[in-house]
């Protein structure tokens, strides 16, 4: 350029923009420099700046400019926002790589059908959820909700279905939680069995999942909770809905939990696997819970003579109730307390002569507290006292006083003393 080049045609844009600042546009020579430069200079700031110079920035031509070519992303937001031509709306909405023009886009749509297309087509997720939730065709929203491939944009147009099969076949199928969830609270179908179900698996906090669990009712879908899931706090959510005796079995049996098992105890009814729980589980809080629900009266004699918790034999011997098996164990238990107890509990007559005998063959000093204990409900009879000594060894004769003191023993026979006590039993032994 010359050294007298007009500013207008210098090859810098800045002072062809100060001379657009400066000039005149009322004048015919500098409007058609004007109209030349918006038109046809290659630098958008340039031709932005002569738009203005004319007043025509507003127009639907340089607005389009405006939003094609403009960095600033508030002037070209402002731009959309005085745009009225709905096809041109809809393709920045779909296309324009700034989030805020598209959204502006998106708002500025009036025309149903456009507004359709950019919920189906847009490339951001984010104009088509805001499309969607302008949409009323009911088969565009139908076919956005199956197919859109993002969770807020399905999940939004799930929310305005009304169609009962269509949301119940999104209830089942979506590949998302959330959307299936959606589509079952609006059937309010939330708290049906499949709900609660698709809840226990796949909420994102333990609360809820157990919340589910807690209402389910379907026995399967327990059964595998109460057998398979790594939570402690589902499965005990679980099992306590459980009513399937063979599934309870398993639990008790192999559960690591002692509060799943227990809780399993609890909804039990089969003797044979109380026994079993009361005798070989490992914890005692366990094993009470399960002999508390035994009422077998031949597992109860079992439980009293095998399991390892003196508090459980205890407890499993306070639950008989059939007399004729309380003998047996008085006789055979090896547990003097248990012994005691049995005796105490014993109040037939006949069966506590029987022990008696019995106790008499095998005299040790366990036993003669025991008969001790029987002489306090009974009256012992003179056969059973010369017994009692002719079996540990004592002189029995005839003597004139009809009142002897024998080691401690009152009789009022008048024809029993002793000379001499047995060597392994002292005399002390029966102080009857």
């Amino acid at each position: 350029m010359g050294l007298f080049t007009p500013k207008w045609k210098s090859n810098n844009p800045d002072k062809r923009k100060e001379w657009i600042e400066t000039a005149n546009p009322d004048d015919p020579k500098n409007q058609e420099i004007l109209y030349d430069l918006a038109e046809n200079d290659a630098t958008w700031p340039v031709r932005f700046a002569a738009y203005q110079k004319l007043e025509l920035e507003n127009t639907y031509k340089v607005l389009a400019e405006i939003i094609k070519n403009e960095n600033n992303w508030e002037i070209r937001k402002r731009a959309v926002e005085k745009l009225t031509d709905q096809i041109l709306l809809a393709n920045i909405a779909q296309k324009d790589k700034d989030h805020d023009i598209c959204m502006t886009a998106v708002k500025m749509l009036t025309d149903p059908k456009l507004l359709a297309d950019v919920a189906e087509h847009s490339e951001y997720f984010a104009a088509r959820k805001a499309a969607v939730e302008r949409v009323v065709d009911k088969i565009v929203l139908e076919n956005v909700a199956k197919n859109d491939s993002d969770i807020a944009v399905r999940k939004a147009a799930v929310e305005k279905l009304d169609e009962h099969d269509v949301l119940l076949a999104i209830a089942k199928n979506d590949q998302d939680f959330s959307v299936r969830q959606s589509a079952y609270k609006i059937l309010n179908l939330e708290n049906c069995q499949e709900a609660l179900t698709d809840r226990a698996k796949n909420a994102a906090y333990l609360k809820e999942r157990v919340n589910a669990v807690e209402k389910l009712t379907n026995q399967a879908v327990l059964t595998d909770f109460v057998l398979n899931s790594k939570d402690r706090e589902i499965r005990l959510a679980a099992v306590k809905n459980i009513i399937i005796q063979g599934v309870l079995n398993i639990v008790v049996k192999k559960d690591i939990d002692k509060d799943v098992r227990m809780a399993a105890v609890e909804k039990l009814t089969d003797q044979v696997v109380l026994a079993n729980v009361v005798i070989n589980d490992q914890e005692s809080i366990v094993r009470h819970a399960a002999l508390t629900k035994l009422t077998n009266q031949e597992v109860l004699v079992k439980v009293v003579k095998k399991d390892k918790d003196l508090n459980n034999r205890k407890k499993a011997i306070a639950l008989l109730t059939k007399q004729e098996l309380l003998p047996e164990i008085i006789i055979d238990c090896k547990d003097f307390d248990i012994c005691t107890i049995a005796v105490s509990n014993l109040n037939d007559s006949e069966l506590l002569g029987l022990v008696i005998d019995q106790l008499i063959e095998k005299l040790n000093h366990e036993n003669v507290q025991l008969l001790k204990q029987i002489f306090k409900k009974v009256t012992l009879l003179q056969k059973d006292k010369n017994k009692i000594l002719q079996r540990e060894g004592f002189e029995v004769a005839k003597h004139r006083d009809s009142k002897v003191h024998i080691d401690g023993f009152n009789c009022d026979t008048g024809n029993i003393y002793n000379y001499y006590c047995h060597k392994d039993y002292p005399a002390e032994y029966f102080k009857l």
